[in-house]
């Protein structure tokens, strides 16, 4: 039945203008835009993130993939429509920073995606396993954050040996 089928969108790597294709699908994804629309019409819901014209991300890594994510970031800020800030840290800074907001009533600190080597001990409450970048790294993201999606999308990215026009 035509009502119980997902509403998908897909954007071509050859998009002239990809940047508004991608925020226009981010709006029919948001639970307070597009998919309260599309409930009214008894479309299946998508997990979207929460709608923002420009989403900002909070990214945590360790200094070894700095190049990388560099890289890689201001291509995806560009093509997203996103601010992503990238912040870079060694492992035992990384659990110390995390452990004390973690704790603290400041969560609206903790990064949306962290990025460190598997070593480091993350909070499962906190963050969610996502994708092995490289061998030796990890990247988590935050369970509670606005952007989960965004995030998984940069990780995807950072973790594929292809850069994204």
């Amino acid at each position: 039945e035509l009502g119980k089928s997902p509403v998908t969108a897909f954007i071509s790597k050859g998009t002239m203008q990809p940047t508004k294709s991608i925020r226009f699908a981010r709006f029919l994804a948001a639970p307070s835009r597009g998919q309260y629309y599309f409930a009214q019409g008894n479309w299946i819901g998508v997990n979207g993130d929460i709608w923002s014209f420009t989403p900002e991300i909070k990214i945590l890594c360790s200094p070894r993939l700095q190049s990388l994510v560099s890289a890689k970031l201001h291509l995806f800020n560009m093509r997203e429509g996103a601010v992503g800030e990238a912040e870079f840290k060694d492992s035992p800074e990384i659990e110390s920073v995390l452990q004390v907001l973690g704790q603290s009533e400041g969560k609206q600190y903790l990064p949306d995606l962290v990025i460190c080597e598997k070593s480091v001990n993350l909070d499962p409450d906190l963050y969610k396993r996502q994708l092995t970048i490289h061998e030796n790294f990890i990247s988590y993201v935050l369970s509670s954050g606005r952007y989960k999606q965004l995030c998984k999308r940069l990780a995807s990215n950072l973790s594929s040996p292809l850069q994204i026009p």
